[in-house]
Formats: structure tokens, C-alpha cells, sequence
């Protein structure tokens, strides 16, 4: 097995070690922290402008239709730089879920403000009874005109306080 980067893969990884070792440093990082939200505005439209925020996203939802690898270099670089962007939480897990499993509408209504760095998304699917039982949803979703009412409790919404869109996980039955 080949697990050596191609050519697009290395420029995005030397790009990102580039972006990284001028906008994050370690007092930069405490700046960013201090500020509204826990992270920096800036650094995050600089990462939409830099195509990393609808890297794995269909292009027909401004993403530029990456896959794992990409993703992998990514958080490798957000990982070295320990950054407090809601990279994982938004692109990766909300931006996964919704670019793999979401309608057409779904998709049109979410992963291009993702991409651009104008929507913050988060997922709740812990709950505090779980005990990391993914399977063990209290949280209930009930039909209500055209929407649903959701009730019950989540735990540890990683980003939840900065999210304009939260992907709930409820039972509508059973």
C-alpha cells in the first residue's frame, strides 16, 4: 500500500504549515481565545477563502468535492497548531453528515454557508444517560405543522455555543 500524499495533497499540507506558522502562533492562539466566541472571525473566513472550509463537499454545494485524505492533512495541521476553530465540529462532522445523508435541500441550505465560513454548525447526539450508547435516544422529535418539536436533554455539544445550526438526533417513534 502506497500512503504517500499526491502532488494537490502535499501543496494543501505545505500550504496549510505555511498559513499555520504565520497566523498561529502561541500568543496569537491566547488572542483568539479571549475573543467573542473563544476563536478568531478572522481565521475562520481566512480558512473559507482558503477552500478548506467545503473541502469535502460536493462543488455543486461550494465545496471542492475532497475526500479523507484531505481531511486527514487538515486536521493534522489543526492538530500541530491546536486550534480553536470549529473546524471538526462544522466541516467534518455537521458538513459530513449533511453532504453523506442530507436531501438535496438540506444540502443547498447548509453546506454553502458552511464553505463559506457564514455558518457555524454543531452536532447533539450525546445524552448524559447515553454512556457513549449512541443508541440510547430519550430525546424526542414530534411532528408539529411542518416542522417538529424536539424535547429532551443533550450533553456535550462540542461547539454548540458558537453553532447556528445544531444536527439533533431524536426518536419520532419506538
Amino acid at each position: 500500500m502506497d500512503f504517500s500524499f499526491n502532488e494537490e495533497q502535499k501543496l494543501l499540507k505545505e500550504s496549510l504549515e505555511k498559513f499555520v506558522e504565520r497566523e498561529y502562533t502561541w500568543e496569537q492562539r491566547k488572542s483568539y481565545l479571549a475573543k467573542p466566541g473563544g476563536f478568531s472571525r478572522e481565521v475562520w473566513s481566512q480558512l473559507a477563502e482558503m477552500g478548506l472550509l467545503g473541502l469535502t463537499f460536493d462543488e455543486q454545494f461550494g465545496g471542492i468535492g475532497g475526500g479523507e485524505v484531505e481531511t486527514i492533512v487538515v486536521m493534522n495541521s489543526i492538530g500541530n497548531a491546536l486550534m480553536v476553530e470549529p473546524y471538526f465540529a462544522t466541516v467534518v462532522m455537521a458538513g459530513g453528515l449533511v453532504n453523506r445523508f442530507g436531501t438535496v435541500a438540506q444540502k443547498q441550505s447548509i453546506l454553502p454557508g458552511i464553505a463559506e465560513g457564514k455558518l457555524i454548525a454543531s452536532t447533539a447526539f450525546t445524552e448524559p444517560a447515553s454512556r457513549f450508547d449512541l443508541n440510547r435516544v430519550k430525546t424526542k422529535a414530534v411532528k408539529d405543522g411542518s416542522g417538529y418539536l424536539i424535547s429532551g436533554k443533550k450533553a456535550v455539544v462540542l461547539h454548540g455555543a458558537q453553532a447556528d445550526r445544531l444536527i439533533v438526533s431524536a426518536r419520532t417513534s419506538g
